[in-house]
C-alpha cells in the first residue's frame, strides 16, 4: 500500500532540516518514519536544492518530481490492457448518457435536429436493458 506524499509534509521536512533539526527529530515531530524524512532530503539533494528555513513553492516541486521522476513506479502491459478497457467502458456509458439525454429531450417534447442525432451516434447505440 502507497502513501501519498503531499506538498506539505516535503515542505515542512524541508524547513525543520533548514532550522538545523536533526532526522530524527524531524520524524517524531511531523509523524513520519526516519527514513521518510531521509528519502526526502536525499531527493533535495539529487534535485539540487539547498536545505534553507524558507522553501520555496518550486524547491518543493523538484523535490518532489525527483521522489517521483515518471509519475510513480513502471507498469506492465496488464496495466496499459486495463487502462484501454477502462477508456472504452467511459466512452460507451458517454454514449449511453447522451443517447439517454436525447431520448429524455424527446419524451418531454422538444425538437431534436437530424445534426443533433449525428453527434450523438444514432448508429453506435447501445442494446437497451430491460429490468
Amino acid at each position: 500500500m502507497y502513501r501519498e506524499v503531499t506538498m506539505i509534509e516535503v515542505w515542512e521536512v524541508l524547513r525543520l532540516r533548514g532550522e538545523g533539526l536533526p532526522k530524527k527529530r524531524i520524524a517524531a515531530q511531523l509523524g513520519l518514519d526516519p527514513k521518510t524524512v531521509r528519502r526526502y532530503l536525499t531527493a533535495a539533494a539529487t534535485a539540487g536544492v539547498h536545505v534553507t528555513a524558507t522553501v520555496s513553492d518550486e524547491e518543493v516541486r523538484q523535490v518532489l518530481l525527483a521522489l517521483h521522476p515518471a509519475g510513480g513506479r513502471p507498469r506492465g502491459d496488464g496495466w496499459t490492457r486495463c487502462i484501454e478497457q477502462r477508456a472504452v467502458e467511459h466512452r460507451v456509458d458517454d454514449v449511453w448518457l447522451q443517447h439517454a439525454a436525447v431520448d429524455e429531450a424527446k419524451d418531454r417534447g422538444v425538437s431534436v435536429g437530424q445534426r443533433d442525432l449525428e453527434l450523438v451516434g444514432a448508429d453506435a447505440r447501445p442494446p437497451q436493458v430491460i429490468a
